[in-house]
């Protein structure tokens, strides 16, 4: 159905026991349905790159090596992207799809930036109208400020039936199965 809305999870997690990185892209639809899910094979900087890239490393990994690969080899147009670290709203910069960061309200965060640019544009506190949910915190890009305004309404509607954050851990789970039972992820 060409009207029906998608969002997507875009996560990057790291493995400190592999010191590597997998990128990972969840679709799904209004009622929290997978409709693809993508992922990228781990990205293992060298020791020269680390303190080469330092506070950059890792959000050019998520950004520019594993975001972006994964938003272009998806089939379903996106109507929003939820992130799990605040440095991939950078995304933001290279697609007109809104960009949000999400986390459960009463979760701290460390926010550090690489060049004291302000890290988020706008941010706002939900709660699932139906009550089945942990409220969250949404947080737009400071790049595009206004993503978060635009993007409430229909945030608030999929929130009715769907746990913001938890698609995530579907993400972490699949993960962590795709690299117990796939050398290639290892």
């Amino acid at each position: 159905m060409a009207s029906e809305k998608h969002f997507g999870f875009l996560a990057l997690i790291k493995d400190e026991n592999r010191n590597s990185y997998l990128g990972a892209l969840l679709v799904v639809d209004l009622m929290g349905r997978p409709i693809e899910f993508r992922v990228t094979f781990p990205i293992k900087p060298t020791a020269i790159q680390r303190p080469l890239y330092g506070d950059a490393l890792e959000p050019y990994i998520g950004v520019d090596l594993c975001g972006k690969q994964l938003i272009n080899s998806v089939d379903h147009d996106l109507e929003l992207i939820f992130v799990n670290q605040e440095y991939l709203l950078d995304i933001r910069k290279d697609y007109d799809i809104p960009a949000i960061f999400i986390k459960h309200a009463g979760d701290v965060i460390e926010v550090s930036t690489i060049d004291d640019k302000k890290p988020f544009g706008q941010k706002k506190q939900l709660s699932s109208e139906s009550g089945r949910f942990q409220p969250v915190v949404i947080y737009s890009s400071p790049i595009a400020p206004d993503d978060l305004e635009d993007a409430t309404e229909v945030v608030n509607q999929f929130f009715e039936d769907t746990d913001l954050i938890e698609p995530f851990d579907r993400i972490y789970n699949a993960l962590d199965i795709l690299v117990s039972q796939d050398e290639r992820f290892q």
